[in-house]
């Protein structure tokens, strides 16, 4: 198990490094080391792993940082998946309770 998460470490350390550079490269190095070493840990482990490469990346990069644009992207996001997460929900709670005859 040491062997495996020093592999990922270093898989994760060299996307993070190629990220960094040319503002891709974190979900093609890291990502396919994962699914052949630790495939019931994808897909949250990536994303936790890549929450700190992105906020060291925006904090560096802040002035970049087109804010109405962000803010239109996220307000837009969090108003959709509101509504879709919970019709998804009615719909699988309705479709199973027919499946299941009651």
């Amino acid at each position: 198990m040491v062997t495996v998460v020093a592999v990922l470490a270093v898989a994760v350390a060299a996307g993070a490094v190629i990220q960094g550079s040319i503002g891709f490269g974190y979900a093609l190095v890291a990502v396919p080391a994962m699914v052949l070493l630790l495939p019931w840990a994808v897909p949250v482990t990536p994303l936790f792993l890549a929450l700190p490469m992105t906020l060291l990346m925006s904090a560096r990069e802040w002035r970049s940082i087109d804010l109405g644009g962000f803010a239109l992207i996220t307000g837009a996001a969090c108003s959709a998946r509101s509504p879709a997460s919970c019709s998804w929900s009615w719909r699988r709670r309705t479709t199973s309770r027919c499946s299941r005859g009651y």
